[in-house]
């Protein structure tokens, strides 16, 4: 049975779903999905809450802690940093990775040398944070001063510049406030106090651990379908038409060359509501009709700076995609057996 005539048989029809990407920027993604059905919507958006795989630290060894707060308390802020994971795809999740085959997942060793990590530069990195405040004012230990391990310092780490905690800080910004407001606080520590530990971030997905998130939010609402009654608008008079027109902010209303109320751009769901509650008030509750599209869906998707919001969606489309394969081949197995029975 070939792919067309299986289709035809359990009643499906040839979608060709299109994306129209609205809004983008480094952290903020606004999209249009069309020529789908909601449960497809909602699945989307659901990959891309939970399945989409980032870099995040998984085990934190504390060294030396005389701040205020618990080791548990650090290390689970640090847990939570979001890492820049742009080549997520290259990195093999730690658990199938060959090179912890015969170790101890839970120790990364016997546990009598101390911090030794099991892992490789395939599914691991490493990373640590040593901060010791000699100056009499306080001092905000963030992100931005986790490093690479120590060694060589001509040597120049190009995994971690890859891989390191996110926002960035870039020759074109200011050191001093890009550090007091666009570094993540880790602690606060005062005069002679410190804070060393040993990090190792691996790749996972949200499914797993909120950590990997790699959105903020993702939301979508149907696109409406607003219709006007033109049977009830030929007995208004233009005072009312312009008050109608007056009455919604995002001016989705206009007249024509013939003083017709017209929609002048694609209206957004809060307003076809608005409108519609306007009319009704001015007295005049037939005049909108607001109805929802079932094939069409706005989405905002908010990140946090792991991935592009644009790699995140092509992520989630590809292993939507995967999903389907999978289904489709396991609905043909059991059609086959069905028919030999």
């Amino acid at each position: 049975m070939d792919h067309a005539t299986w289709n035809r048989d359990i009643g499906i029809g040839r979608i060709d779903p299109k994306i129209k990407i609205t809004k983008l920027d480094e952290y903020l993604m606004e999209f249009t999905i069309s020529n789908v059905d909601i449960t497809i919507a909602n699945a989307l958006r659901r990959i891309m809450l939970a399945e989409v795989r980032t870099l995040a630290i998984d085990l934190v060894s504390i060294e030396e802690n005389t701040s205020v707060l618990f080791d548990e308390f650090i290390a689970h802020r640090i847990g939570l940093l979001p890492m820049w994971s742009f080549d997520i795809e290259r990195f093999i999740d730690y658990n199938k990775c060959s090179c912890t085959a015969n170790d101890d997942l839970d120790t990364g060793g016997d546990g009598d040398e101390g911090f030794s990590p099991v892992g490789c530069p395939f599914c691991t990195v490493e990373l640590e944070l040593d901060v010791t405040n000699f100056e009499d004012t306080t001092r905000v230990v963030t992100h931005l001063d986790i490093k690479p391990p120590t060694r060589d310092p001509s040597d120049v780490d190009e995994n971690y510049e890859k891989h390191k905690p996110v926002p960035h800080f870039d020759d074109t910004m200011d050191w001093n406030e890009f550090q007091h407001c666009k570094g993540i606080p880790i602690v606060k520590l005062k005069k002679n106090q410190q804070l060393k530990c040993k990090m190792v971030a691996r790749a996972g997905c949200g499914k797993a651990h909120a950590k990997y998130n790699p959105t903020a939010t993702v939301v979508f609402s149907c696109e409406p379908d607003v219709r006007i009654n033109h049977n009830v608008e030929r007995q208004l008079n233009m005072e009312q038409k312009m008050a109608i027109i007056k009455s919604v902010p995002a001016k989705i209303f206009d007249l024509d060359d013939n003083d017709r109320i017209i929609l002048t751009k694609p209206i957004e769901t809060i307003f076809a509501e608005s409108a519609e509650e306007c009319s009704s008030e001015m007295g005049f509750p037939n005049f909108l009709r607001v109805d929802q599209k079932m094939d069409a869906f706005h989405y905002v998707m908010e990140t946090v700076g792991s991935r592009p919001p644009q790699d995140i969606l092509r992520e989630a489309i590809i292993i939507l995609q995967k999903k389907f394969l999978e289904l489709e081949k396991d609905v043909r197995v059991m059609a086959e057996k069905g028919m030999e029975n």
